[in-house]
C-alpha cells in the first residue's frame, strides 16, 4: 500500500477527521465514495486559505472552483484551544491528529502530550510516507504531521524529528536547519544546527537520496529511488 501525504502550500482538501473542532461534511454532486478502495491518500492544505479567499479567487477568475466538484465537502471551525484565531500550527496539528491545540504547538495537544499523527500511523502500517512544502520543510504545517514541539519555532529541533520519524519523502526548503553553523550547503546561507549534526549527511547514509537542485531533481529515476530528501533553498 501506499500512503503520500503532501502538504502543499497552494491548494486546499478538505479532510474530515474525529476531532472536537465541530467538522460537518455533506454530500457534493459527484457520486459516493467507497474508502475501503483508496490506495493513497494525498492531503492538500492551502495555508492560510479560507471562504473569503476562495471567494475571491472565484471573483478574479469568474469560474468555480474544481475542488467543488469534489464528491464530498465540508466546512470545520478553525479556533485553537487558546485563541478564536488559529495559527498553522495548530491547526495542522488538528488536521492531522484530530485533536485542537494551542498557538505555536506542534504534534502536542494543549497540555504539551504526544500526540499520535496520522502520517505515523500510517508509517506504523508499514505504509509510505512523504511530505511536501514551498517553503520550509520544518514550517510549522508540514512539521505537524511527523514532529513534536512545544514552540513552532524550534525548528532545527523539528529537522531532526523529520529524519528520526523515517518520513519516506521530504522536499521543501529550509537546508539550513538541517546543517551545522560551521557548514555551508547548496545556498548561501550557513548551517543553524547548534549540535554539529549534519542531517543531511545522515540521511545519506540512512538511504535517501539527497538533491537540491531542480536538475538533479528532474533526472530522478523514481523506479530506484526508494527514499528522498530535497531541499531547495535555505530559510531566506
Amino acid at each position: 500500500k501506499l500512503f503520500i501525504l503532501c502538504a502543499i502550500i497552494s491548494i486546499t482538501f478538505v479532510w474530515n477527521c474525529k476531532s472536537d473542532s465541530g467538522s460537518n461534511g455533506s454530500e457534493g454532486p459527484g457520486s459516493s465514495i467507497d474508502v475501503n478502495l483508496s490506495r493513497s491518500v494525498i492531503l492538500f492544505i492551502g495555508d492560510g486559505m479560507g471562504e473569503a479567499q476562495r471567494n475571491a479567487a472565484g471573483y478574479s477568475l469568474g469560474d468555480t472552483h474544481a475542488m467543488d466538484d469534489m464528491p464530498v465537502y465540508g466546512f470545520t471551525r478553525t479556533n485553537s484551544a487558546d485563541s478564536d484565531i488559529t495559527d498553522s500550527a495548530a491547526a495542522a496539528t488538528a488536521i492531522g491528529t484530530g485533536v485542537k491545540t494551542n498557538n505555536g504547538v506542534i504534534g502536542m495537544d494543549r497540555n504539551l502530550n504526544v500526540l499520535r499523527t496520522i502520517l505515523e500511523e500510517a508509517h506504523i502500517r508499514g505504509m509510505s510516507t512523504g511530505l511536501i512544502t514551498d517553503v520550509q520543510i520544518t514550517h510549522a504545517t508540514p512539521a505537524a504531521f511527523a514532529a513534536h514541539v512545544e514552540d513552532r519555532d524550534m525548528m532545527t529541533e523539528i529537522a531532526k524529528q523529520l529524519l528520526d520519524v523515517g518520513v519516506d519523502v521530504l522536499l521543501g526548503g529550509g537546508e539550513d536547519y538541517f546543517i551545522p553553523i560551521s557548514e555551508g550547503g547548496c545556498y548561501p546561507q550557513p548551517g543553524k544546527r547548534s549540535d554539529g549534526r549534519n542531517l543531511i549527511n545522515e540521511a545519506i547514509a540512512l538511504g535517501y537520496t539527497y538533491v537540491c537542485e531542480a536538475a538533479a531533481f528532474n533526472n530522478l529515476d523514481p523506479s530506484t529511488t526508494e527514499r528522498l530528501m530535497g531541499l531547495f533553498a535555505d530559510e531566506g
